[in-house]
């Protein structure tokens, strides 16, 4: 399997790819993990593809990646911080780091896929300086809906420190010029995402979160809605399906496509096989019901 390295760092829609140098990196975090050993055993011809967020949210990237790409993954989930949207950045760089520079030296893979936009925004310029592999970052996908939005107005569901966060605001002035923007905290969806998964009805949360928009004195105008964090395309359907019962035309916006689209051009696959490899999950706090709920989406996912 052969790594590529890109000619430049940049943003591309909502992607960030950087390339990185390598430096040995320890910790003490405990981490528990698990496989999916009812998956073809090809990982010598698959990409090794390693995907982190603090939850449940890289899922939903994750799904879309492998629907693009055959692939042996690791999905890591740093459960032990969660959630990392309410945290400030002043800590939350050096607690990331620390979690994750070691499982990336353990595991080894051939691409890491960062499918959080918190973590994005934070620590791709300390990774470029311990790691060679290639590297995906996620941002608000604010360039593509300010692109198509007909009405120029788009709104974006974020967590509150992406709707503040100094990196959102460069976003919008650099690509949403002659746009307007409304940034919506939207907090609640994080843990309605995380509960769905295990059999809890969302639809309460989504109900706030679509009242604040429709309060806003321009609501009428958006024809945009960004999902400007992963763990909000886990209810993706739900929300669609709330906005036609309100008899509401919005388009939804979300990162899982450009990923894919960047991932499956920086890896030069050797395979021809549709078959995945094997399914790693990594919890840095241990978690049985969380585990098992993970694997059982990652596995309906690859079937």
């Amino acid at each position: 399997m052969n790594k590529r390295t890109a000619s430049q760092n940049a943003v591309n829609n909502n992607v960030i790819n950087n390339n990185v140098i390598n430096t040995d990196a320890s910790s003490n975090n405990a981490i528990n993990t698990t496989k999916n050993n009812n998956a073809i055993n090809t990982s010598a011809t698959l990409p090794h593809i390693l995907v982190f967020d603090s939850g449940a949210g890289g899922l939903s990237i994750t799904s879309v990646v492998r629907a693009k790409i055959p692939c042996t993954l690791t999905y890591v989930a740093d459960n032990k911080h969660y959630p990392y949207g309410e945290q400030p950045s002043s800590k939350l760089e050096n607690i990331i780091l620390s979690t994750l520079c070691p499982i990336i030296q353990q595991h080894q893979p051939d691409l890491i896929i960062i499918a959080c936009n918190t973590a994005s925004t934070l620590i791709l310029p300390a990774l470029r300086a311990r790691f060679t592999t290639p590297i995906i970052g996620v941002v608000p996908a604010i360039k593509p809906a300010a692109k198509h939005s007909k009405t120029k107005t788009i709104a974006v569901f974020a967590t509150k420190e992406t709707t503040q966060r100094s990196y959102t605001h460069n976003l919008i002035n650099e690509h949403a010029n002659g746009v307007d923007v409304i940034l919506i905290s939207t907090p609640m969806l994080v843990s309605a995402a995380e509960n769905h998964l295990h059999g809890q009805c969302p639809q309460n949360a989504i109900n706030n979160a679509l009242h604040m928009l429709f309060s806003h004195p321009k609501a009428n105008q958006i024809d945009t809605l960004v999902l400007a964090c992963t763990h909000f395309p886990l209810l993706k359907k739900h929300i669609a399906n709330t906005l036609k019962q309100q008899q509401k035309t919005i388009q939804l916006q979300d990162s899982g496509n450009a990923i894919a689209n960047r991932a499956y051009s920086l890896l030069n696959v050797q395979t021809t096989t549709a078959q995945h490899g094997k399914t790693t999950v990594v919890l840095t706090l241990k978690d049985k019901q969380k585990q098992a709920c993970y694997e059982q989406y990652l596995s309906e996912k690859t079937d």
